[in-house]
């Protein structure tokens, strides 16, 4: 089994989210940058 090493990035923007009142629990979020392809 091969591990991939860990490389930091650049400090991204923050992200917001929201809950519109519920109870609601959010964790392990991962997202990505939208690219041209996922614009249009």
């Amino acid at each position: 089994m091969t591990t991939t090493q860990y490389r930091p990035h650049e400090p991204e923007k923050s992200l917001k989210l929201q809950n519109h009142g519920d109870l609601v629990r959010f964790r392990n979020i991962w997202y990505r940058p939208l690219t041209g392809y996922d614009q249009g």
